[in-house]
């Protein structure tokens, strides 16, 4: 798997985390039908074209070496 792949797949893990805790909800409860009766955070693809292009937002989410590395794959 490429540096790009897996800071793309650590990134969405952590967005999920993230969005979850945000909103009160657990991951272990997300119900691939319906999210969270209705709410769900984003698909991987939707995930790529934005939250992982917010440099803001993944330097929040990211460590700093997968921050470094997302640096320099993405820019």
């Amino acid at each position: 798997m490429s540096e790009y792949n897996i800071i793309l797949h650590r990134a969405y893990s952590l967005y999920k985390l993230d969005w979850c805790q945000k909103r009160g909800y657990d991951l272990d409860d997300w119900n691939p039908e319906d999210g969270f009766h209705g709410a769900s955070f984003v698909c991987m693809a939707e995930f790529e074209q934005s939250e992982f292009l917010d440099e803001g937002y993944m330097e929040f989410l990211l460590t700093a070496e997968d921050y470094r590395i997302w640096l320099l794959e993405v820019n």
